[in-house]
């Protein structure tokens, strides 16, 4: 149905209040590896498992969050969620150890589970004619705030500490939360009465995770996430390892939001009736392309030295190719999100957009199980902690300084990439499309 008044009021308000979260969320999300393993105390691969199980819960939890959040109102849930992120992020501040790591993660999940669901029901609630593009428009303001969030981390990062970027984050989400409760509409009651209980709630769900297509769009999704998610699992770690602590892996993703902000819509407009199997195509080997050449920065320094002259500016290879595949990285985002969005919403009976688009984070639970968990073995195999190295530390400035070669295992660390690129052609490759006809998506 067309939107009234105060729904367009909504969208408005979720297009700010994404801002606002993203930018506190990936200003911390971009350095969680860091912050787990130098400041929570945990080795990489004990670092993978538990960011992957947060990421894991921060994608289940929508499901029952939205459900409930259809029932109980958008704009209480909305404020209160956020209060508890920021309450989570500040715990993340303060920990120095492993349990209190973990218990400030939970309370994030918990609240960012809620709000995802929330937004993104109110998008879904579009009429289906402008509803991919109220999608890609969200999807701006998304990256406009990841982009932010990346831009404030190094700085926060040289200067205080690691730790205060979560400070940080826990700040901007009290933001957050007083936007929710001024800007989010009235029309925010239950789209179904409370009186239905939670017994109708389980047996939606439940009828969700019967729809097997719904469930193989989400595997495949899924393992296109895992893939990009390189950027934030194992980049940062590998650029620090690599190339010293003055590197800047939060400036070299700032560039995959940039490029979502300025082409998700025209892309959006350009891709307009393709096929879904074109659509896999296109973004899965794009994102193949990109995840490869994120990784051979060491390989252009050992084989055509540096630094390069470029523009009338010295800059070295390595943050020449981050840049580069995180830039393709987005490219890849931008055409396959929107599209995956508008068919979850499509997939939504009246009354469950939250619902759906809770399941639909359920990409999120491949992406982080494979995601991160493979990640911390790879990390720890070919680009370990120098400080766990007798000699290290020592040989890799050495190595950083000269522009190279990097010693062993440090040298194989581009295999990590490769790993990751055969996945996303895997992904478009063995699993099957969204579905057998050859109707436009």
């Amino acid at each position: 149905m067309p939107l009234n008044r105060s729904d367009t009021v909504n969208l408005r308000s979720v297009n700010i209040l994404a801002v606002v979260e993203q930018t506190a969320f990936f200003a911390a999300y971009i350095m969680m590896g860091v912050y787990l393993v130098e400041v929570a105390g945990f080795d990489d691969v004990g670092a993978g498992w538990v960011a992957g199980a947060f990421g894991m819960a921060l994608c289940l939890l929508p499901s029952m969050a939205g459900a409930v959040a259809d029932r109980i109102g958008f704009r209480s849930s909305l404020v209160g969620a956020y209060v508890l992120q920021s309450a989570g992020f500040g715990i993340l501040s303060i920990a120095r150890s492993p349990w209190p790591a973990i218990a400030g993660l939970a309370i994030v999940a918990v609240g960012g589970a809620t709000t995802r669901s929330i937004l993104m029901g109110t998008v879904g609630r579009t009429e289906p004619s402008s509803r991919t593009r109220a999608y890609s428009v969200m999807m701006q303001a998304i990256n406009l705030g990841c982009f932010l969030g990346k831009l404030v981390a190094r700085p926060l990062r040289l200067d205080l500490g690691v730790v205060s970027v979560e400070a940080f984050a826990a700040g901007m989400f009290l933001v957050a939360a007083m936007l929710a409760w001024v800007t989010f509409g009235v029309r925010t009651d239950p789209e179904r009465p409370v009186s239905d209980g939670l017994v109708k709630t389980f047996r939606d769900m439940w009828r969700v995770l019967g729809n097997w297509r719904f469930l193989g769009m989400v595997v495949q999704v899924g393992l296109f996430w895992a893939v990009q998610g390189q950027m934030y699992v194992t980049m940062p770690r590998y650029t620090l390892r690599l190339a010293g602590a003055n590197a800047s892996p939060e400036w070299y993703a700032v560039v995959n939001p940039l490029v979502v902000v300025l082409l998700i819509l025209p892309l959006n407009h350009l891709t307009r009736g393709w096929s879904t199997s074109r659509i896999l195509r296109v973004s899965y080997g794009t994102l193949a392309v990109a995840t490869l050449i994120m990784g051979t920065g060491p390989l252009l320094v050992t084989h055509f030295g540096g630094p390069w002259h470029l523009a009338g500016f010295e800059v070295s290879p390595m943050p020449v190719a981050m840049i580069t595949g995180c830039a393709m990285s987005g490219l890849a985002e931008c055409f396959l999100i929107p599209h995956f969005l508008d068919r979850v919403a499509a997939l939504a009976p009246p009354g469950q957009a939250a619902l759906y688009q809770g399941y639909g984070y359920l990409t999120g639970l491949v992406s982080n199980l494979v995601g991160w968990g493979l990640s911390g073995y790879l990390i720890d195999l070919w680009c370990p902690d120098p400080a766990l190295v007798p000699d290290a530390t020592m040989a890799l400035s050495h190595a950083a300084a000269g522009m190279g070669p990097w010693p062993k295992p440090w040298s194989d660390a581009p295999l990590i990439f490769g790993v990751w690129a055969v996945v996303a052609i895997l992904a478009v490759v063995i699993l099957p499309g969204w579905n057998s006809s050859k109707q436009p998506v």
